[in-house]
């Protein structure tokens, strides 16, 4: 199980049919796998360089506080313009990041969105998102990972392109539920003495933290292209990057191991008429794991895919055909829940249902 945690459940991110179905990360603990990063002390305390990469900045900030007296407040502006934190001794995670179950934890404070305020008033509604290194999700591809590009060197290109735009579809939770805020991608680089690896276009899948109005986004070390390569890592530098021009705080940094396995509720059976729409709800729990939610509403027809979330709507316009033998008696159709771990570490859980449709 997840070393120093307990689990609850966090709706997942617009428009991906992906949620961090986890846990609440408690104060560093030192457990298994997990290594203090940063732990909300003043910048020259915990012998680290604040900076900035193009237009962005990582500045110390008192405002806002997890358990230290201090925050690094972090100002992006798409996928090249983003933070900097230089640590003055370089840490030594190779104990950890090959480890399947790995993540990169920050426990970062939000603001609410105003990216659709935004594009109101510009009246065009359906531009992209600005900063958004990436590609937009497929149809049907559950918000495939498009690689941005990477940064250039100290002082090179700053701002950021304008990327597209991501469908935005109701997550498992209320709006009003949760805090939107403008980010809903990052990048992440870490800096080694090995080299530089980094995790582009991650989905922001917020878990709330212990400390109230700050949440954990746990990137699996899995994500970080070419870490898996080298034989050890000591991280020099970590730059922080969002697809959207925001501002949020980081408050403790941490490795973490996470093996908690994906454990899902079961799907209600339904019982509806011809043409009647039918909402389909998932809940899960992981651990920090990003889980994917995917639904194949008819088994017997051997598709797939047929939606993908947490909360997905259906309706059938054939009514139940007779179960083989029983004239009168209906086959209901047969619903299949897939979840599964988008880092691909954990086991798959599946979940079935049945639905019997009235003429």
């Amino acid at each position: 199980m997840r070393r120093a945690h307990a689990s609850i459940w966090m709706a997942g991110l617009l428009g991906l049919g992906v949620g961090l179905a986890g846990s609440v990360p408690g104060q560093a603990q030192g457990g298994t796998g997990q290594i203090d990063l940063y732990v909300g002390g003043a910048a020259g305390a915990e012998g680290i360089k604040l900076g900035g990469w193009g237009s962005g900045m990582a500045t110390a900030d008192a405002t806002y506080k997890t358990i230290g007296e201090a925050s690094i407040k972090v100002e992006t502006n798409g996928y090249y313009a983003g933070g900097r934190i230089e640590f003055e001794e370089p840490k030594d995670i190779s104990a950890v990041k090959n480890d399947p179950f790995g993540f990169l934890e920050f426990v970062v404070k939000f603001q609410p969105g105003k990216k659709k305020e935004r594009q109101q008033e510009n009246n065009n509604p359906e531009m992209g998102y600005p900063g958004s290194g990436g590609a937009p999700a497929s149809p049907g591809s559950g918000g495939a990972f498009a690689e941005g590009g990477a940064p250039g060197e100290i002082g090179g290109f700053p701002g950021a392109f304008p990327g597209g735009g991501f469908p935005g579809a109701p997550g498992a939770a209320p709006a009003e539920e949760q805090l939107r805020p403008d980010t809903d991608f990052v990048k992440v680089q870490i800096k080694c003495e090995e080299g530089t690896f980094t995790a582009t276009d991650f989905p922001n899948l917020m878990l709330p933290s212990a400390q109230d109005g700050w949440y954990s986004v746990a990137i699996p070390f899995v994500k970080f292209n070419g870490l898996d390569k080298v034989d050890t890592a000591k991280i020099q530098e970590i730059r922080v990057f969002g697809n959207y021009k925001d501002t949020f705080w980081i408050g403790e940094i941490r490795t973490t191991v996470d093996d908690e396995p994906i454990n899902a509720d079961p799907v209600d059976d339904e019982e509806r008429s011809v043409g009647e729409l039918i909402e389909f709800r998932a809940q899960a729990t992981g651990g920090l794991s990003p889980l994917q939610y995917v639904w194949d509403f008819d088994k017997s027809d051997g598709l797939q895919e047929d939606a993908i979330g947490q909360v997905v709507h259906k309706a059938f316009f054939k009514p139940s055909p007779d179960a083989p033998g029983r004239p009168g008696e209906p086959q209901p159709y047969l619903v299949t829940l897939t979840v599964r771990d988008l880092s691909g570490a954990k086991r798959s859980v599946r979940k079935e249902c049945n639905v019997i449709v009235n003429r």
